[in-house]
């Protein structure tokens, strides 16, 4: 079992259990989960706060690590986040389908 699938069976961060929950959209005709989406957003994110730039006024560094349950400083985050990505990737190619409403 990856570390992935243990944060997801066990629900460690409000991210995995949202991502239970398979709700989905639709994003340029395609359909995705919702938190799929949310990661690769915040991802972004991320990367835009590591070279010194807010994303948004309202984003918080803070709240988006404990949200996805990442520690560390801004560097080790983002790197914690790609990697977070990568997991996410690999689990949906394994375990993930699509429900069609």
């Amino acid at each position: 079992m990856t570390d992935f699938e243990y944060k997801y069976l066990n629900g460690k961060a409000p991210f995995y259990r949202k991502l239970a929950e398979n709700k989905t959209v639709t994003y340029n005709n395609k359909t995705v989960f919702v938190e799929e989406f949310n990661l690769y957003v915040s991802k972004r994110d991320f990367g835009l706060y590591v070279i010194g730039l807010k994303p948004d006024a309202k984003w918080s560094f803070n709240a988006v690590k404990k949200y996805y349950g990442i520690k560390g400083d801004k560097d080790k985050a983002y790197a914690s986040m790609k990697q977070l990505v990568e997991d996410f990737k690999e689990f949906k190619n394994k375990h993930l389908i699509y429900e069609t409403r």
